[in-house]
């Protein structure tokens, strides 16, 4: 996968990871 498509899937594991610590 290109390197954009690497980019945002970090960046919507992380997101989900920071909502399952908050909640």
């Amino acid at each position: 996968m290109n390197h954009q498509t690497r980019v945002i899937g970090a960046e919507h594991f992380c997101s989900d990871s920071f909502e399952a610590k908050t909640a």
